[in-house]
């Protein structure tokens, strides 16, 4: 079978997704908060033609040569398994999203300390990674560890209930993205 042929189906899907995330924050007017495993499943949708076209070519004349792309898209997944763990937040404007998030610590009543990039909790003890790209209107939170993990999912719901301002560039960016990866699909499917 050759995998190359089934790649549009595959882009389309992913097209379609990115189309999805861009009108859910611009129709919705709210920021998009995503377990980050879909983000990691967007990624694999997008090299699985690649991966089990490899695996294919190295069956058919095995060789070192013949597994290094297999190889060097699992360590890929595996890097983003580590880099994707916690809550993806699309569309925010960051300081609107800091202020409502150290809202939702204070409504906890948590005490904490914040730093460049990490923010600790007293009590309970835990110490979160948050990344914000204001001018993209992306942020990501994540628990260094994995003990509490109900405190950072008791955050992040009550994250979702807060009215947080929107940043268009990102549904704007995902909407064309996605309509240029559909159009490159379908041509791709039409013989």
């Amino acid at each position: 079978m050759d995998f190359f042929n089934i790649m549009p189906y595959f882009l389309l899907i992913v097209s379609l997704f990115f189309i999805w995330m861009g009108l859910y924050v611009f129709l919705l007017r709210k920021p998009l908060i995503l377990n980050s495993i879909w983000m990691l499943v967007l990624i694999g949708l997008s090299m699985l033609p690649i991966i089990l076209s490899t695996v294919v070519m190295f069956f058919e004349s095995p060789s070192i040569i013949s597994a290094l792309p297999f190889l060097m898209f699992v360590v890929l997944l595996i890097w983003y398994v580590f880099i994707l763990k916690g809550y993806t937040i699309l569309g925010v404007n960051g300081s609107d999203f800091q202020k409502r998030f150290i809202e939702c610590l204070e409504d906890h009543q948590y005490v904490f300390e914040q730093s460049f990039s990490t923010l600790k909790i007293k009590d309970p003890e835990i110490e979160m990674s948050i990344g914000v790209q204001s001018w993209l209107g992306t942020a990501q939170i994540r628990s260094k560890s994995k003990a509490n993990r109900e405190v950072l999912l008791n955050l992040i719901s009550d994250l979702k209930r807060k009215d947080i301002r929107t940043n268009y560039l990102f549904p704007i960016f995902y909407i064309i993205i996605g309509l240029l990866i559909s159009i490159l699909s379908i041509s791709l499917m039409i013989p």
